[in-house]
């Protein structure tokens, strides 16, 4: 509603979805395991037990923040004697929400895991895209394919000279072909492929990579192809440490349960990285408090002992609360509104000491009356006789907003007694 995702497409205007997998339990303990483990049998006999999820993000080259979407958890599934891995989730992943996420323009991104013939396939009969990273050692025939190819007129290249982010110049030589066979199989799926090397001023290497993708690549969008493709490492850096290193502690063993309860603890997680996510995106509020505050985990330090001994009723209760505190957004006070501030003060006080001393009315006080014939003019000013009658009344306590003088100025014609105030 806010708008927030379709800044994030990317080229083509395509909206990029990075899968990846990462743990969120381990141990090594024989009593501390369940039916739905995952395993690792290690050299020295031990046995490493853990349960592991895929965590989609939509990710963007120009945006900091990912967008989580729903988990698909990893674990055995009934039927299966084998032990269920990423792509198998991955591909229960779009059966299962394909239909919700799909805009009629979606790229998946992955590591070279991903980039093989059928999973490929399964994410083309779900109508999204895919770019996916491709390592020579682990597709040496589409490799071999690829270095075999006429420079120039197979296989296109462009150069581009650019900063990079220490605002040094790079060298970017991009290389793109299509219609490169997956595998060497007869029915082998035919990609299109491009990479990037990136260069200093020295040729010294500094970045090297390569995905293969349904896209067709031109010369106007193979780096914008490319940048697509870094971001795949958001998933990584913006989400899975993000979880385990900044104050979610995803790895922590918060409890194992029999069977479920570790999944739904992780779940309850990554709710709440996805809701701190959307307040750093849309809420003006959060935002300015976590520029102000710094880290993540203070953050979360502020919130843990706030909520342990105060309660609010909402949360615009508490971001209110705490901007108050730190004196930022509306409860800012720079040196002129402190000024501001002190001269409130002073004035509440000069008010306080005014209600004090129109406490003695003529009803409590009957020698306060005002003389027969006073002629309501005090001090230059012609007092109003509704004035007079509020201070006879006792109805003058606060004042009206008036100034301390024009209060003086009622009173001396309500009693025809000169108030002495002093500061």
């Amino acid at each position: 509603e806010l708008g927030l995702l379709p800044t994030m497409r990317a080229v083509q205007n395509t909206r990029l979805i990075a899968l990846d997998a990462t743990w969120y339990f381990s141990s090594q303990s024989k009593n501390i395991h369940c039916p739905n483990c995952s395993c690792i049998q290690h050299a020295d006999g031990k046995t490493t037990h853990f349960h592991s999820a895929i965590t989609p993000v939509i990710v963007s080259p120009g945006h900091a923040q990912v967008v989580p979407l729903r988990p698909e958890f990893i674990m055995p599934q009934d039927g299966h004697a084998k032990q269920d891995c990423e792509i198998a989730a991955a591909k229960r992943w779009l059966a299962a929400h394909a239909t919700r996420y799909h805009t009629g323009n979606d790229t998946l991104l992955g590591d070279d895991l991903y980039a093989h013939q059928p999973f490929c396939r399964q994410v083309l009969l779900h109508g999204f895209h895919f770019l996916f990273t491709c390592k020579p050692a682990s597709h040496p025939h589409l490799s071999q394919w690829v270095e075999a190819l006429v420079p120039g007129r197979d296989l296109h290249s462009l150069t581009l000279r650019t900063k990079g982010k220490s605002n040094r110049w790079e060298r970017h030589v991009h290389r793109w072909a299509h219609a490169v066979p997956l595998t060497d199989a007869d029915d082998a799926l035919k990609v299109n492929w491009c990479d990037v090397t990136v260069t200093d001023d020295a040729r010294k290497l500094l970045y090297h990579n390569a995905w293969i993708t349904d896209w067709a690549i031109t010369d106007d969008d193979v780096a914008g192809w490319v940048s697509a493709g870094r971001a795949r490492w958001k998933i990584e850096n913006e989400n899975s440490n993000v979880l385990k290193t900044k104050g979610y502690h995803l790895e922590h063993n918060f409890g194992h349960g029999q069977e479920h309860l570790s999944s739904l603890l992780a779940t309850m997680n990554l709710l709440a990285f996805a809701l701190h996510t959307f307040l750093e995106l849309a809420d003006a509020d959060y935002q300015l408090i976590r520029t102000t505050v710094g880290a993540r985990r203070t953050f979360f330090e502020h919130l843990r002992a706030l909520t342990t001994y105060l309660h609010f009723e909402n949360w615009t209760r508490l971001m209110d609360f705490m901007m108050r505190g730190l004196e930022i957004g509306p409860h800012a006070l720079g040196q002129n509104a402190e000024q501001e501030h002190r001269k409130q003060r002073t004035r509440e006080e000069r008010d306080d000491s005014v209600s004090a001393t129109l406490a003695l009315t003529p009803s409590s006080h009957p020698d306060l009356a005002a003389p027969a014939g006073h002629d309501n003019l005090v001090a230059g000013r012609r007092v109003r006789s509704d004035e007079i009658d509020q201070a006879r009344d006792g109805r003058l306590v606060h004042a009206g907003g008036m100034g301390l003088a024009a209060v003086c100025d009622v009173l001396v014609a309500a009693s025809g007694v000169n108030f002495c105030l002093s500061e």
